[in-house]
């Protein structure tokens, strides 16, 4: 079975520290949909959004723990997922000093 791997049509600044060779659609699918939400633009977003559903999208954004603030805020809102499912799972914390 042939293996797919990422379009290199991303921007270049989102895996500039990994071989786009060596990223797989299926099995690196979190880890790509996260450095879009945090890093991409209008671009990228659509190409995710044509890679995975977006259920695949928004279960990789609650599973997520690193996004900053403000893109966490904005995708909540944008894919529709309410802030306790964020709190319930560690989303927001607070930060040790």
């Amino acid at each position: 079975m042939k293996k797919s791997y990422i379009s290199s049509k991303f921007s270049s600044l989102l895996f500039w520290d990994t071989n786009l060779s060596s990223i797989r659609k299926i099995k690196h699918r979190d880890f790509i949909i996260k450095r879009v939400l945090q890093f991409g633009d209008l671009k990228d977003w659509k190409i995710i959004n044509d890679f995975y559903t977006r259920a695949q999208i928004k279960r990789a954004f609650i599973k997520s723990r690193d996004l900053d603030p403000i893109s966490q805020n904005f995708w909540s809102v944008f894919l529709g997922v309410n802030k306790k499912i964020l709190i319930k799972n560690n989303f927001y914390t607070k930060k040790q000093f």
